[in-house]
């Protein structure tokens, strides 16, 4: 990008699940390149590909890369993610989740329902068995939901997508149809929530 004259916007994992953004602003500052833009986008998975997508209609309608970053740092706190692991287990062995909220989960033997806010994950709420954390999210995700109508729904899985398709089914019959894309975790993130979850993300309305 520096040979070439160009922009590089780099959008990365929330600072507070990995030292990629650490690593980068280190990697800007060796450089010495004043047009690379190094953001903690505070999220993953899912909700960062949305970002990214958002960064691209920014891009193609002709912003540039500090216009491009600022629209991004207003959205990324409206950024809405909810997910169902089957454990605690790989979160708590990863070092994501802290030991006392992975016994309490453990303890309870139940599907427990997370949030990633403000950069960190979070127990948010449980159900015991499939039915029962689907509808244990459904009540987190709430009564209303206003995606932004330039960016779809994004629903993810981790090793299978059962669960993720009977989450989408749930959506649409309580709140109609909204256009969605369906993404596979992948397996460095995915190694960290175990398989069989289901992940929603959607850019709320401002």
């Amino acid at each position: 990008a520096k040979a070439r004259g160009d922009s590089l916007i780099c959008l990365l994992l929330s600072s507070a699940l990995s030292g990629t953004y650490q690593s980068a602003c280190i990697a800007r500052d060796i450089c010495g390149y004043d047009q690379v833009y190094v953001v903690d986008s505070t999220l993953a998975i899912i909700a960062l590909r949305a970002m990214l997508d958002l960064g691209e209609q920014l891009r193609d309608q002709g912003l540039s890369a500090p216009e491009i970053v600022e629209k991004i740092e207003q959205a990324k706190g409206r950024m809405r993610v909810f997910g169902i692991v089957d454990t605690l287990e790989y979160l708590h062995k990863g070092g994501r989740m802290s030991t006392s909220v992975a016994i309490v989960g453990s303890l309870l033997k139940v599907k427990p329902v997370i949030a990633l806010k403000n950069g960190a994950l979070g127990l948010v709420s449980k159900g015991v068995g499939s039915r029962g954390s689907l509808s244990a999210m459904l009540k987190v995700v709430g009564d209303e939901i206003t995606p932004d109508p330039r960016l779809p729904i994004y629903y993810g899985y981790t090793d299978h997508d059962g669960l993720c398709r009977q989450f989408i089914a749930e959506m649409e019959a309580k709140f109609g149809p909204h256009p969605h894309e369906v993404y596979s975790v992948g397996s460095v993130i995915g190694t960290h929530l175990g398989p069989g979850g289901a992940i929603i993300a959607y850019l709320d309305k401002a």
